[in-house]
């Protein structure tokens, strides 16, 4: 356990000025750039709905950040190869400490970035539980969403360094077609397959969020959610995840 703190301490001493960075300009586009734009610009919006449409692209590209720091970690170690191969941790506990890192990250910044909602006026309108709620739920689908995204990224970045020693440079090129082509392929699966139980419709839960006021922003909640699917998504996850790890070691290895 002490090596995997050690390890996460290493992940934060490399690329916390990502974050801090990050959330300095996060707040200013938040809380100054707004009034900015509507002093010395035309725009339609209030200085409100600008925030709310700041905060939720700032959320967005922190997502974002966090997905290209942990292939950013693993590229740098990569270069070391020293560094894998007289480790005396596994290849799955060193790229866990990686996957985790941003994880941490995103939770903090995520906190901070989400607090915007509380200064919106009567943009929302509801309970301070409410708006607890609404940053939980914000903060639980972004760490999802990064969670799902480097996983795969893994065995994807796996699959293209293997390729790479059979075609050199074009290795990342065949890799983002056949990534897109998979992409494609699977908007024309079943949204409902085998898995589907235990539903939950999230837009049951409206009550316990805020409500908004403007005609601008909508904020809705329509979807569903099987129990069953996401535990068997969480590990495919990991399994991605386990086997990415494995054949880096094998292609850093030969």
């Amino acid at each position: 356990m002490k090596k995997f703190i050690s390890l996460l301490k290493m992940e934060h001493h490399d690329f916390k000025a990502w974050y801090v960075i990050y959330l300095l300009l996060s707040i200013i586009s938040i809380y100054i750039l707004p009034s900015v734009m509507k002093q010395f610009t035309s725009l339609m919006m209030s200085v409100i709905e600008i925030r709310i449409t700041f905060i939720i692209i700032s959320l967005a590209i922190l997502v974002l950040l966090g997905i290209i720091q942990f292939i950013s970690s693993m590229r740098m170690s990569l270069k070391s190869k020293e560094l894998w191969l007289h480790n005396s941790s596994s290849i799955i506990t060193l790229l866990g400490a990686k996957l985790l890192y941003p994880l941490f990250a995103l939770t903090g910044s995520t906190v901070m970035i989400s607090s915007g909602f509380y200064f919106l006026g009567d943009l929302l309108e509801g309970t301070f539980i409410q708006m607890m709620n609404l940053n939980l739920f914000i903060m639980l689908a972004m760490l999802y969403g990064y969670f799902l995204f480097a996983c795969v990224v893994t065995i994807i970045y796996a699959f293209s360094k293997q390729l790479k020693r059979y075609i050199g440079g074009f290795s990342v090129l065949v890799t983002f077609i056949l990534t897109m082509i998979i992409l494609t392929s699977s908007d024309h699966l079943p949204n409902e397959g085998l898995l589907a139980f235990g539903k939950i419709t999230i837009d049951n839960f409206e009550n316990y969020f805020p409500r908004v006021t403007s005609d601008m922003v909508e904020l809705t909640f329509t979807m569903d959610v099987y129990i069953v699917q996401e535990i068997a998504l969480l590990l495919f996850l990991l399994a991605c995840f386990a086997i990415g790890a494995k054949w880096i070691e094998r292609v850093i290895t030969h």
